[in-house]
């Protein structure tokens, strides 16, 4: 798809379409942040139309790039974060779609199940989403239960099937029965929803926010391997961790110690823990150093 092939609705999205990843990227942002908006400020139900048709102009293009993943971490991320962060999940479920082989049609419902996960939290107040400090036991509750919120919310739009309905509902349920809201377990939660549950927690905790401790994709690798052992889908998290680490030999990262270099090879038991080259020339496997760590990413 080339970028003079994407027309997005120019009548109501002003949407420049320059070449490049970040041009689909930015529109994908802008359709999803303006359609919800809708929701929050005119307190509306919405068709999904116009974000459906934005799947196939927008994302599909980005889960197509053997790149995506060095891409997306590469965007520059406004102050809205539920917006870069739901594009971030329909393109990450997307990609994990793909992976797992499946149709073409399902992997498109994938995705928008992605892109309106996080639905809910479109129609919680700006001041409790938004807010840095300590959440009150009433805010938390409204932000635990943005699934259910945004699955009734949903509900309501007659153009979007149970599928999509699941996914919004079943992200945060979670294979041990240790999720919200319902603490359904693993054959309970729908596919798409389990896909997405992937995407949402690697997103999570690499996302570039105001606040928080923002993880190297090494460290949620990490955190993955052994704090979702048994919550998440054991064959989509393995399959999506595999792709993840093949992606880390030639990243250029900063050490804990504060020396930069070069991430040359994995190691064969945790690849997490790669050998990495310095830029004066040392080689430093961080296994066997393990007071060192990766503490930043780098970008040529």
């Amino acid at each position: 798809v080339s970028a003079a092939q994407v027309e997005v609705v120019p009548e109501v999205y002003e949407v420049e379409m320059p070449p490049g990843f970040q041009a689909y990227y930015q529109a994908a942002v802008q359709i999803l942040k303006q359609t919800l908006g809708r929701a929050r400020f005119l307190k509306e139900s919405f068709g999904v139309s116009d974000i459906r048709q934005m799947v196939g102009e927008c994302v599909m293009p980005l889960i197509e790039d053997t790149a995506v993943m060095d891409n997306l971490q590469m965007m520059p991320h406004s102050e809205d974060y539920l917006y870069h962060h739901s594009v971030d999940v329909g393109v990450i479920s997307g990609c994990l779609g793909l992976w797992l082989g499946r149709p073409f049609k399902e992997i498109e419902e994938i995705i928008l199940g992605g892109l309106l996960h996080d639905v809910g939290k479109a129609l919680i107040p700006l001041k409790v989403l938004n807010k840095q400090g300590a959440l009150t036991e009433e805010e938390m509750n409204l932000v635990r239960f943005h699934s259910t919120r945004g699955y009734k919310f949903l509900k309501e739009s007659s153009d979007v099937n149970r599928n999509i309905l699941l996914c919004t509902l079943q992200h945060h349920e979670r294979m041990d029965g240790s999720g919200y809201p319902l603490a359904v377990r693993g054959d309970k939660i729908h596919p798409y929803a389990k896909i997405i549950a992937v995407a949402d927690v690697f997103d999570a905790m690499i996302a570039k926010r105001g606040y928080g401790k923002q993880a190297t994709p090494y460290e949620a690798v990490e955190i993955m391997k052994h704090e979702m052992y048994g919550k998440l889908d054991i064959e989509i998290c393995t399959l999506f961790l595999e792709k993840i680490c093949q992606r880390f030999v030639g990243d250029l990262i900063q050490l804990s110690d504060g020396r930069r270099g070069e991430v040359v090879f994995l190691n064969q038991y945790d690849n997490t823990r790669p050998i990495v080259r310095t830029q004066e020339g040392e080689f430093i496997d961080l296994d066997k150093r393990r007071d060192i760590n990766i503490c930043k990413m780098l970008h040529s």
